[in-house]
């Protein structure tokens, strides 16, 4: 009899340390974007400088950058970590590649406490730079679209433009007699080059 009630008593003794235990709190994890950067090709991208921002007014002027400026791995990868449920805006550049002409953007907020992927893909780009070094004001239109007006003696850098063949057409707007001067100019944007035109 004795041996049974102390059985009971060990036993007893056991359950009450055992509800006595605290359970270990759960941590979320934290909510981040991986972004996997391709070529036009499908190949990655590594060596890439990737920036983040959280609307694109920021994006367009570069300017509230969250957290650290990234480099891709040899994957192509980046994760910025510890993000909120929010829609986020990335620059990546390497060299004269970019995805300024592409997808920028998560579209729609990430998920909350999840890693969320998304693929960016980097093409080439170039400058066009326009020079007035005349005296009067000129309208200038890239490849038929009206683009900017340029003011006498100054220099206006049209930036990443795909590569490609280009037509610049400079259209005076004023100090003319009769007929306005109006010349188009042809030229290639290469990778990483500048397609210069000057206006006498």
């Amino acid at each position: 009899m004795k041996k049974i009630s102390l059985i009971v008593i060990l036993f007893s003794s056991v359950l009450m340390m055992s509800s006595c235990k605290k359970e270990k709190a759960v941590t979320p994890q934290p909510t981040t974007l991986e972004l996997n950067l391709k070529d036009e090709f499908g190949n990655p991208v590594s060596g890439a400088s990737v920036k983040l921002y959280s609307s694109i007014t920021d994006w367009n002027n570069e300017t509230n950058q969250i957290g650290s400026t990234l480099t891709s791995d040899a994957n192509g990868k980046v994760t910025f970590n510890n993000l909120s449920n929010i829609s986020y805006y990335y620059l990546a550049e390497k060299d004269c590649e970019n995805n300024v002409n592409g997808s920028n953007t998560t579209s729609t907020p990430l998920t909350a406490n999840v890693n969320n992927v998304a693929t960016v893909i980097l093409t080439s780009t170039g400058d066009i730079e326009i020079t007035n070094s005349s005296t009067d004001n000129y309208r200038i239109y890239v490849n038929g679209a009206e683009t900017l007006d340029i003011t006498p003696g100054s220099t206006e850098t049209l930036y990443y433009n795909p590569v490609g063949a280009y037509t610049v057409r400079t259209l005076q707007l004023d100090g003319f007699i009769l007929t306005p001067t109006d010349l188009t100019y042809n030229g290639d944007v290469v990778c990483g080059s500048t397609f210069t035109v000057n206006i006498p």
